[in-house]
């Protein structure tokens, strides 16, 4: 995953996201500045966001989940590659490279992974 452009990296996100069930509401990255996927779980009308970051850190995030106030999210996943990033909001889950590489797996992409690195 640390071998994939950032705009690959938003797409692996996008469909680990979309093979779990959630729905995109928007293109990918292109929803608005401070997000990267607008999403919604049809069975239970959960509104959720994603930020996908290459490198973070807990202060980077800070500032995401501070612009979570007042908006439509019941829900933010903060998607993460490198770095470390922490919260006690929980409002707010944290899927870095291990949990990640899991879903990765577990939604069959791996192959996908690999054609995009090779």
């Amino acid at each position: 995953m640390k071998l994939l452009e950032w705009r690959d990296f938003e797409v692996l996100v996008d469909l680990v996201f979309t093979t779990t069930g959630f729905r995109r509401v928007g293109v990918v990255g292109k929803t608005q500045k401070t997000l990267d996927l607008d999403l919604i779980l049809p069975i239970t009308d959960e509104r959720a966001f994603v930020q996908a970051k290459s490198k973070t850190t807990s202060a980077e995030l800070a500032e995401y989940v501070a612009k979570m106030e007042g908006g439509p999210y019941n829900r933010m996943f903060y998607v993460f590659h490198s770095g470390n990033a922490d919260t006690d909001d929980p409002r707010v889950i944290l899927l870095g490279p291990e949990r990640l590489a899991d879903l990765v797996v577990d939604a069959g992409l791996v192959s996908w992974l690999i054609r995009k690195v090779s």
